[in-house]
């Protein structure tokens, strides 16, 4: 029992081995805020603004938009 625990786990790190290549390095993207002309490193996939201000001002404004049509 104890060797065919060995050769499984030495057979699951060859198959971690052969998986393809995902970069580690950060995307670069485009600010996603009206106006905003900067681009930033994409350090996690639901990012979208450059910096949390952009980010505060495009939910401020679908706030405001969202009260006037009520």
């Amino acid at each position: 029992m104890h060797g065919r625990r060995s050769r499984a786990g030495r057979r699951s790190r060859r198959r971690r081995d052969r998986a393809p290549h995902r970069p580690e390095s950060p995307q670069l993207a485009p600010c996603a805020a009206a106006g905003c002309t900067r681009w930033f490193l994409r350090s996690h996939a639901a990012r979208r603004w450059c910096t949390t201000k952009c980010g505060n001002r495009v939910r401020a404004a679908r706030s405001c938009a969202a009260r006037k049509t009520r």
